[in-house]
């Protein structure tokens, strides 16, 4: 990545997992609960078959 200029380091990778996780668990809150506004997360489907084990999830 760096030879594409991408500089990226542990905590930046940390820091943009932990965005998604928590983006994950507010559009999944907002499902499961009725009558609360739809909030939807751009990568729900993917991130709902890894962080829930989905065993036909490809990595």
């Amino acid at each position: 990545m760096q030879q594409k200029r991408h500089k990226r380091d542990t905590q930046h990778c940390c820091a943009k997992t932990k965005e998604l996780r928590q983006a994950y668990q507010k559009a999944r809150e907002a499902i499961h609960h009725s009558g609360a506004v739809l909030k939807t997360c751009r990568f729900y489907k993917e991130l709902h078959a890894i962080l829930c084990g989905d065993p036909t999830s490809t990595t």
